[in-house]
């Protein structure tokens, strides 16, 4: 499986980013603002 990025992790790009991880592939997340300070907080 890739490499893939997922720009945006809001709850589209989130979901987006978690199936494709489930299905094997390296994924990695970028954010920004309020999402970045949740995922930084929350895991």
């Amino acid at each position: 499986m890739p490499s893939l990025a997922v720009v945006g992790a809001g709850a589209v790009g989130g979901t987006l980013a978690a199936y494709l991880t489930l299905s094997g592939a390296d994924v990695t997340l970028i954010a920004r603002g309020e999402s970045f300070r949740r995922i930084r907080e929350r895991g």
